[in-house]
């Protein structure tokens, strides 16, 4: 073979290489774009659907890894942690919602029920005062501000609290018993004292036998 065939020859195979690399190039697929903190909510939110609680808290921690200020994020691992019954992690979860938002509403509901039925009332108090005042229409928000407010003694207070309630919810149990208990205590306690009537002297009224002076 003479030097100019061969050299042909080269430039053939190297244009069929080229050719080889650059369709292997363009068959090859993208590569898959890196998770947001949207998918991993979104993939959360799936989990949690399907009280699969676990894989949801992870997948709800990657979304706020990616977005530290992802609120919802917070307030759904909030929830999960309160469904494995892990109340310290609920409570820091909500709390990073209200330090996120302080006008959060389902964080300051969320945290003002939980701080309610752990018996801090005190807390409890305070986060149900908020979520009353941000316009909250969940009933047991009342309720449970009617039952701190009569066992404080304020029975008018918690009635407002209880009727409330009942407004949002008429077939609501136990603020239409807690409702009665306040009212029943308000009775008590403002029930004004019975004067008691006077006595009405009796008057004689004459009659019987006249007396007879000489038997005397």
């Amino acid at each position: 073979m003479r030097a100019n065939d061969k050299k042909k020859v080269g430039l053939s195979l190297v244009v069929v290489v080229a050719l080889l690399l650059l369709c292997a190039c363009q068959s090859a697929p993208p590569p898959a774009p890196a998770p947001t903190a949207e998918d991993y909510f979104n993939q959360g939110m799936r989990y949690f659907k399907a009280a699969n609680y676990d894989y949801a808290i992870r997948e709800f921690g990657m979304a706020t890894a990616e977005n530290p200020s992802y609120i919802d994020a917070y307030f759904y691992l909030g929830q999960c942690y309160e469904k494995k019954q892990a109340w310290d992690d609920a409570i820091s979860a909500y709390k990073e919602c209200i330090k996120l938002d302080s006008q959060y509403l389902k964080a300051r509901e969320a945290l003002g029920v939980l701080y309610y039925d752990l018996q801090k009332y005190s807390q409890a108090r305070e986060q149900l005062e908020a979520a009353k005042s941000l316009g909250s229409i969940l009933p047991k928000v009342y309720f449970c501000l009617g039952e701190i407010l009569r066992t404080d003694g304020d029975c008018k207070g918690a009635m407002a609290e209880y009727q409330r309630a009942l407004q949002l919810d008429s077939a609501y149990v136990a603020a239409k018993d807690g409702l009665k208990l306040a009212t029943d205590d308000c009775n008590r306690k403002y029930r004004k004292p019975q004067v008691p009537l006077p006595k009405k002297e009796k008057t004689f009224q004459g009659g019987g036998a006249a007396i007879d002076p000489s038997k005397f």
